[in-house]
């Protein structure tokens, strides 16, 4: 074997554990809180396009990858719990998406009592409530969707250097649904697997879970 392809095997063997070990970390991370229970409360990542939430359907047809259509919510805000100290999950509930726009026109996302739950692996699940779904509406089209996941995708760190508070960013893809059919939409009706959460954070404190509320410390490791 030449020096050069030595150089290459070994640049390639150091990359692939670099790989690993960063999913081996992943994995093995937690979700921390200093009290037990833990009560969590979401909130926007500030007031700029770091708290947008951008929603989009996406579906393939004929072999290439179409957006049906998409829209922007200025925030997402809602409660959280942690069961201990220590969580692989933490559950998201009474979610709200904030002034949603697609194209000019108001749009509107209802969670219809669906819960959120985050693995400290970077994934997304969403329950829902017998015979509940999501419901995207914008444009005249409804896109439900149901219980589903574990996606992968939202990553978590610190907001600062005291751990009182957590960011979420939120990506989070192949979501699959049913865009409904009706009069008014444009887009194609049918079932898509590729919808996504392309971009947006946001930040999430913790308290302790009685009627004073008082703050305490929540990061993950």
């Amino acid at each position: 074997m030449n020096s050069k392809l030595k150089l290459l095997t070994a640049g390639l063997l150091a990359l692939g554990v670099l790989a690993a070990a960063n999913v081996t970390g992943a994995a093995a991370a937690e979700f921390h809180c200093t009290v037990e229970p833990c009560r969590v409360t979401l909130k926007p990542d500030g007031e700029t396009k770091t708290a947008h939430q951008v929603l989009t359907v996406k579906k393939e047809i004929g072999g290439f990858v179409v957006e049906a259509y998409g829209f922007t919510c200025s925030s997402v805000t809602g409660e959280g719990t942690l069961v201990g100290k220590l969580s692989k999950e933490m559950t998201l509930f009474n979610l709200e998406y904030h002034n949603c726009v697609t194209i000019g026109t108001n749009a509107q996302v209802k969670m219809n009592g669906c819960d959120y739950v985050l693995g400290s692996s970077g994934t997304l699940s969403v329950k829902c409530p017998p015979g509940a779904k999501i419901e995207w509406i914008a444009i005249g089209c409804t896109a439900t969707i149901g219980e589903q996941g574990p996606l992968f995708g939202p990553t978590f760190h610190d907001a600062g250097t005291t751990k009182s508070e957590m960011t979420v960013q939120s990506a989070t893809k192949k979501i699959h649904g049913i865009i409904e059919e009706s009069k008014e939409c444009s887009a194609e009706p049918g079932e898509f697997t590729l919808g996504e959460i392309t971009t947006g954070s946001f930040i999430l404190t913790a308290e302790k879970d009685n009627p004073f509320l008082e703050m305490v410390n929540v990061w993950w490791e």
